[in-house]
């Protein structure tokens, strides 16, 4: 299982964005003049723009436990209890080599 560091570092480097980890644990973007901290885990607006780019298709599942299904194309599939994660964790498994 990833740690939400891991999965804000992967989803930066899919996306082609220079980061450094500062020493407080954050992944902050180096890309412009301006550092800005990353986090799609926390920054609902940066998840939906990833949800949008790439067609990331979630539903709720509600079998005992408040789950998310999120997917892409049907394929990539991933169950978390966080919306937010269950996206990008689903971008990082169609990103997989």
């Amino acid at each position: 299982m990833m740690t939400d560091l891991e999965i804000c570092k992967r989803i930066a480097e899919i996306e082609g964005i220079d980061y450094e980890v500062n020493h407080w644990g954050d992944v902050v973007s180096t890309n412009v003049g301006l550092r800005k901290f990353y986090n799609p885990l926390t920054d609902k607006t940066q998840c939906f723009d990833l949800m949008v780019k790439y067609q990331v298709s979630i539903e709720p599942q509600f079998d005992g436990f408040d789950l998310t299904y999120a997917h892409i194309n049907c394929k990539h599939a991933v169950l978390d209890e966080n919306p937010q994660r269950a996206i990008c964790l689903a971008i990082i498994e169609a990103h997989k080599v």
